[in-house]
């Protein structure tokens, strides 16, 4: 008697259980603001309260832009937390599990903030493919939940048991980050592989964009650096928690890639205005020939001016008189004295003083 007593109990509290979580799951509704923005914070209520790993696609309602998603901070002070996001096209998903414990206990869960990375204004219109586990690892699956709630939702009833998380085919791939049971431990150390924020720093005459806000270790990130109109990219740099620079390498295009460190990292551009080059004066000079770069340089260090009615005179013969003139210029023109003592150079030439330094000199 004794033991049916026990067994009645038992089968009272598990039957209240089951229709706690069963009114919680029922009422699963997407919490999101219906007005357009450039960020959009999203989040679900009526969640059991046992929810260990959740998973969500997205529908934005603009498909012509890249977006990132940054987890909500209070996500971090969960043990072994690992978040994960991918996009294609119009549609964002999102993963997130806990190595241990559960992602809330009072059924509501705000996962993070979706925003784009061009400013475009948007909203979310739905969640579908949502996936709840909870810790017992019976995961419940609906096609399509709104803010008015799913409009159609399944019961595996068993579940898919993987060590705590959600089938690994479900999670989503985004060149980093595995789902092997609620996070894959790093060391054996009980840790968790936890998406790192990639912060970028604001720069004047130009904007960098990342492929990712938040990236677990090991991930490749590309950052695409593009000035504004007359600017020019003159360095970049990606840094760790510790100040140490990560290596980056340029695919050209403007485009730079870097591979996730364990810790958060800092990108940081400096653009500055463009050097416009003066317009040599010289119409024997064609832009584009091999000795124009040349002939710039030595007419802005004013070390050779041309001969005279627009004219560089590039196929000319240098003569002595040219040579020992460039000579003279380099050492800046200094005042010369003394009496000339060539007699095939008089005073009063473009180049008397310049013979007359040489001799002194020599």
């Amino acid at each position: 008697m004794r033991k049916l007593s026990v067994l009645f109990f038992t089968l009272c509290l598990l039957t209240a259980a089951l229709t706690s979580w069963a009114a919680a799951a029922s009422g699963l509704r997407l919490v999101s603001s219906s007005t357009q923005a450039a960020s959009q914070e999203v989040g679900f209520s009526g969640l059991p309260s046992n929810c260990q790993s959740f998973q969500a696609t997205f529908t934005l309602s603009s498909s012509d832009t890249v977006y990132n998603f940054t987890a909500h901070e209070e996500l971090d002070t969960l043990p072994g937390i690992y978040t994960t996001y991918k996009q294609e096209g119009g549609k964002l998903t999102v993963y997130v599990t806990t190595k241990s414990g559960v992602l809330t206990d009072n059924g509501t869960l705000t996962l993070g903030t979706i925003s784009a990375s061009d400013s475009t204004q948007f909203t979310v219109e739905e969640a579908t493919g949502v996936k709840v586990v909870d810790s017992s690892h019976v995961e419940t699956t609906y096609d399509t939940v709104d803010q008015d709630g799913p409009s159609d939702g399944s019961d595996n009833g068993d579940g898919s048991d993987n060590g705590g998380g959600s089938d690994n085919g479900s999670t989503p791939d985004n060149g980093g980050g595995s789902n092997n049971g609620g996070g894959s431990d790093s060391g054996n150390n009980g840790s968790g592989t936890t998406s790192r924020t990639i912060t970028i720093q604001s720069s004047l005459g130009g904007k960098v964009i990342s492929s990712a806000s938040q990236a677990v270790p090991g991930k490749v990130i590309t950052l695409t650096a593009t000035p504004n109109s007359g600017y020019v990219l003159q360095s970049l740099r990606v840094s760790d928690a510790s100040g140490k620079s990560v290596s980056l390498t340029h695919q050209g295009n403007g485009k730079y890639t870097f591979t996730m460190p364990v810790s958060a990292v800092t990108v940081s551009a400096v653009f500055e205005a463009e050097t416009v080059k003066p317009q040599l004066p010289f119409t024997d000079v064609p832009a584009g020939s091999w000795y124009y770069d040349a002939v710039q340089y030595v007419y802005e260090e004013g070390l050779m001016g041309g001969t005279g009615n627009n004219r560089f005179s590039p196929d000319l013969t240098t003569s002595r008189a040219m040579i020992v003139t460039i000579l003279y210029r380099l050492e800046g023109s200094p005042a010369v004295t003394g009496g000339m003592s060539f007699a095939d150079v008089s005073d009063g030439q473009w180049y008397s003083d310049c013979v007359r330094r040489s001799k002194s000199a020599a």
